[in-house]
């Protein structure tokens, strides 16, 4: 912005010069060059004018100077990222606890944009965290690190309200699909809405089954217990872990979290991760894994978990995205975002099967899109994406090797 501007100004002088050019160069000589800029002719007016813009230009190329070179990072703490987090209203802001994010946070730490870095790009999962006013100064901020380091930002499943931020910082924006939101005030499992799921309900219980919150405080005692059904579940399904995208089995922050649990006769067949907003606003459950036991565990234990969302308060259940059956996906991108669509891996990342599903409990849909640089970025960005998000190596290349034959 600032070398275009600069170009403009440049351009201006050197008009204003060559139509002024007998006035200006016949006061060569410094006391009638002072005489005479302070005159009403043409040329002094565009002298003073020149001088004027000439000064501001300079200002602000020191500002920028400043900013850049002499202003220090903002530092911060892991207990400053989880102090937004509990501020927030939405879960997804709890990605930022998985290790392998990085993080932008504004001057007053009360915001930030937690992203990874992928073949040039910098790509940020949702809006920024933290107070709305703060979002649309941080994502310049985000943008300008991002052209300082010569990477293309890029925004991942950002709600419709903002789309016009993200157009004044100069992205496009893409709709990949849509957001599923149960609002739990008037869910009512008694209806008639949910038949199914008070059959499979009572099935299950009348089992011998029970459904338990665990509290994060009791996680160390059932690590051991949730790593093994997770390995179980995994090959079962032929499930690969992926980098960034929500979903994946990290320790690392799920022993802040509370857990619901399926049991019987004090061996436990099922968990889930229960991620909950500190105001009650939000709760969702994106981890949700099992081992066989002849029922029909991961349909049972959400809406468990929506069942004990309501009755403890909390505003909205988020089943997270689907896709949107208004976009004309003509060129297939689609099909790479399908990853991160939370309960795909249920469904073998059938798109259609999963919106069927999270149909069932009748949510309230929002547009979810991302935002890229301009100029046919789009296939660069769905390359830095794929890169980010293929599955986690392993030794002697197993994984890798699994990636060719897991679509």
């Amino acid at each position: 912005m600032v070398n275009a501007v600069v170009g403009v100004f440049a351009l201006s002088v050197w008009i204003g010069f060559f139509v002024n050019r007998q006035d200006i160069f016949s006061w060569v000589r410094l006391g009638v060059f002072l005489k005479n800029i302070l005159s009403t002719t043409d040329a002094a007016r565009f002298l003073r004018a020149s001088l004027g813009v000439g000064i501001i230009i300079f200002l602000v190329i020191l500002e920028q100077i400043s900013r850049n070179f002499f202003k220090k990072p903002v530092s911060f703490t892991k207990r400053d990222i989880k102090n937004i987090v509990d501020s927030s209203d939405y879960t997804y802001s709890f990605n930022a606890f998985a290790s392998d994010k990085s993080y932008i946070v504004n001057d007053e730490k009360d915001a930030f944009i937690m992203y990874a870095k992928s073949k040039g790009s910098w790509i940020a999962l949702g809006d920024p965290v933290g107070k709305s006013e703060r979002k649309n100064e941080l994502l310049w901020k985000f943008k300008e690190i991002a052209d300082n380091a010569s990477a293309k930002p890029a925004f991942i499943g950002i709600d419709h309200k903002y789309v016009q931020i993200y157009d004044d910082i100069g992205l496009d924006t893409f709709n990949i699909g849509q957001e599923a939101r149960v609002p739990l005030i008037t869910f009512d499992k008694g209806d008639g809405c949910f038949e199914y799921f008070c059959r499979l309900e009572k099935e299950i219980e009348d089992a011998g089954f029970k459904y338990q919150i665990i509290n994060a405080g009791q996680f160390g005692q059932y690590r051991e217990i949730f790593a093994k059904i997770n390995k179980e579940w995994e090959k079962n399904v032929n499930y690969l872990e992926r980098n960034f995208i929500p979903g994946k089995y990290d320790e690392s922050y799920m022993s802040d979290m509370d857990f619901g649990v399926l049991e019987k006769a004090g061996k436990i067949y099922a968990f889930s991760v229960i991620i909950k907003t500190k105001n009650k606003c939000e709760l969702s459950s994106e981890i949700v894994r099992y081992i066989k036991c002849g029922y029909n565990v991961f349909a049972y234990i959400v809406f468990k978990n929506i069942l004990w969302a309501k009755e403890n308060g909390y505003d909205w259940f988020n089943l997270g995205f689907a896709h949107s059956p208004s976009v004309n996906d003509v060129i297939g991108v689609m099909r790479h975002f399908a990853k991160m669509f939370m309960f795909a891996e249920h469904f073998d990342y059938n798109l259609v099967f999963l919106r069927e599903f999270k149909n069932k409990f009748y949510p309230v849909w929002h547009n979810r899109y991302i935002a890229v640089h301009p100029d046919k970025y789009i296939i660069t960005f769905i390359k830095s994406f794929t890169v980010l998000v293929s599955p986690l190596r392993t030794v002697g290349g197993k994984h890798l090797f699994r990636r060719f034959f897991k679509r």
